[in-house]
């Protein structure tokens, strides 16, 4: 008895979409293994990727008959290059390809070495399909049988993907409600990969793309030359008569910004069981220039968001992250405008390359190094990373041997939330009596671990001879006690942090910045924030930011800080639009609203024009009309 190939309408191109079905799922489950071993095993995984990949071989079985076979041909070109792309991506940064990064294609020839260099012998497995799926394309092409594409057959089609794609939608619905800042700032694209799997977070990168480009504006040409104007109006070079006190103090100095995670300014000066939390910080505190009432301005971003407003005084992003979304842009920043001075310029982090796109940040940003995870030796590590002793460590002996003048940010990790890393052991013992086994106790541990290592680098810093060479900012780069144990830190400090008032007061950051021969010492108490460290420190060193949203604080002669939802902090009257409530954070009292109206609209200006620099990638248009 012979076997005849069944002469069913269509039955050709439904094996074809059913063998690329196949192989698609295979590729991405191969991916997904190398993010997380075994993860693509997990039910949450496995049925986001079976059910996401079903519509992209359902939909080509709509067009034109010819054209269906070369429509899944394409689909398969399409999957596989991004396949490779996130295998690459994924080995060469720990992180997956995002479509924001589109922009940065063409630096792809510069490391086209690398590129090659990270394909293994057996990702030619992921092209064996290709072959077969073309031929059999080539040959629907020129056959005759075909399913017709009748009402019902749309309907089924359409009414199928839609069904596949109902895991994908539950996981989603997931992640916002427990960790929304995952799905809008995108910021650990691995983590999302392995509880949607690799083509459930590309659906999810692609939704967050397509958001921003349906509500991002259209910048009317009378509303981009306002914000060139406004910025001009900023910007000025001031002749040295008028320039503030301590101008160019440190020029030619080294600029070393350290960024401590999760350092918050309540620890300073204080004590548990009779030691003190932060011995070392406390010592160096006393020679620096130091600003007590210095607030967390950051937003979904938290310690990428310090960063940026860091080193650029642009407020964060409005929606999402701007380390994620805008590392396209070109930026004027302090290591864009140190570099330009002669200036070497690096950045040194002890976590993976990948982790907020700060391998793509960082060159946006003008440094020209990024020493990372990749590059230490990772001989000690705790918690998300390299520790801290070991990573300023390495990162003094790298310093020491770097040419000058260098700036050099440094970045610290292991005071990380939830404070709770088994490998720190008994290193960062306080006696904490009834704050043991808390998360305030366990926070005061790591910090004050991290106090130390801050000590040593600090002291081997003078005992070489770099302490006196170079300018040194060290602040904290977000608050460290969740709203959820507010109890907690009131029990600590013997105050009611549920008071709203009370807790606004505690969302401090310290900001201390020391200068050669402590020229500039002691404390200034005016408000300020991240956004007001570039400029100050531009001053201090003795160059033009020609933009920046923050203030020169040694010029200042009021404080304000301006947070991302629109209230703001002028003096120590906190200012909340949406509640048309002003109120003094020291005594408490209600003061009119009115009264600050003209700041609020300056406020809502400085906020929107920021948004429309970074969304429009506007500061190459403003620096050349600058003077």
């Amino acid at each position: 008895m012979r076997l005849r190939s069944p002469r069913l309408p269509g039955f050709g191109e439904v094996v074809l979409a059913a063998f690329v079905y196949l192989a698609l799922v295979l590729k991405f489950f191969s991916v997904n293994d190398e993010v997380v071993p075994g993860s693509h095993l997990q039910l949450a995984s496995l049925a986001t990727t079976l059910g996401a990949a079903l519509p992209f071989v359902l939909l080509p079985l709509l067009l034109p008959r010819r054209l269906r076979g070369v429509g899944l041909l394409g689909v398969d070109l399409l999957l596989t290059a991004l396949v490779l792309t996130d295998l690459l991506s994924f080995r060469y940064y720990t992180d997956l390809f995002t479509l924001r990064n589109l922009g940065l294609s063409s630096q792809v020839g510069e490391v086209a070495d690398s590129v090659l260099a990270l394909l293994r012998p057996e990702d030619a497995l992921l092209l064996l399909d290709l072959p077969l799926v073309a031929g059999a394309a080539a040959m629907l092409a020129l056959g005759r049988s075909a399913l017709p594409v009748t009402r019902r057959r749309v309907g089924v089609v359409l009414g199928g993907s839609l069904l596949a794609l109902l895991p994908f939608a539950g996981q989603m619905g997931l992640f916002r409600l427990d960790m929304p800042a995952v799905v809008e700032a995108m910021w650990d694209r691995p983590a999302m990969a392995t509880g949607m799997g690799v083509l459930g977070y590309h659906l999810a990168d692609l939704g967050m793309v397509a958001k921003d480009l349906v509500t991002s504006e259209a910048v009317a040409a009378q509303e981009e030359e306002a914000v060139v104007q406004w910025v001009s109006r900023r910007d000025r070079d001031l002749p040295p008569e008028d320039r503030p006190q301590g101008w160019g103090i440190g020029a030619r100095k080294n600029l070393v910004m350290i960024q401590v995670e999760a350092l918050q300014q309540f620890v300073l000066g204080r004590t548990v069981g009779g030691q003190e939390i932060t011995p070392n910080l406390n010592r160096f505190v006393r020679e620096c220039l130091y600003f007590p009432n210095a607030y967390n301005q950051t937003a979904l971003g938290n310690s990428a968001d310090a960063e940026f407003m860091t080193n650029t005084s642009l407020y964060p992003s409005a929606r999402g992250v701007a380390y994620t979304r805008f590392a396209g842009n070109r930026y004027v920043s302090l290591g864009t405008v140190l570099r330009s001075q002669g200036y070497g310029t690096l950045a040194l982090h002890g976590d993976r390359p990948g982790f907020w796109n700060r391998n793509r940040m960082y060159p946006a940003l003008g440094f020209d190094r990024y020493v990372s995870k990749n590059d230490f030796k990772m001989d000690e590590v705790i918690g998300l990373g390299l520790s801290d002793r070991s990573f300023l460590d390495q990162s003094l002996r790298i310093l020491r041997k770097e040419k000058q003048p260098f700036y050099a940010f440094l970045v610290t990790l292991t005071s990380h939330y939830p404070y709770n890393f088994p490998e720190l052991g008994n290193r960062g013992d306080l006696p904490l009596g009834d704050l043991q086994g808390t998360l305030v106790g366990d926070y005061l541990r790591f910090i004050h671990y991290t106090d130390r290592q801050l000590g040593r680098f600090l002291e081997g810093m003078r005992a070489c001879g770099l302490l006196e060479r170079s300018v040194v900012v060290l602040y904290g780069d977000h608050t460290a006690i969740p709203s959820a144990n507010k109890g907690e830190l009131g029990t600590f400090l013997k105050g009611d942090m549920m008071d709203p008032l009370a807790w606004k007061a505690q969302q401090k950051i310290p900001l201390m910045i020391w200068v050669p021969g402590g020229a500039i010492r002691g404390e200034k108490e005016i408000a300020t924030g991240h956004m007001d460290i570039a400029p100050t420190v531009a001053s201090l060193l003795g160059v033009r930011l020609p933009v920046a949203f923050g203030q020169d604080l040694l010029s200042a002669g009021s404080g304000r800080a301006v947070f991302r939802n629109g209230s703001f902090l002028q003096g120590n009257v906190w200012v909340q639009p949406e509640e048309g409530r002003a109120v003094s954070l020291k005594t408490g009292q209600e003061l009119p609203f009115e009264a600050y109206a003209p700041i609020l609209e300056e406020v809502r200006t400085s906020l929107r024009f920021s948004d429309l620099i970074l969304e429009q990638d506007l500061l190459p248009r403003i620096c050349r009309v600058l003077p």
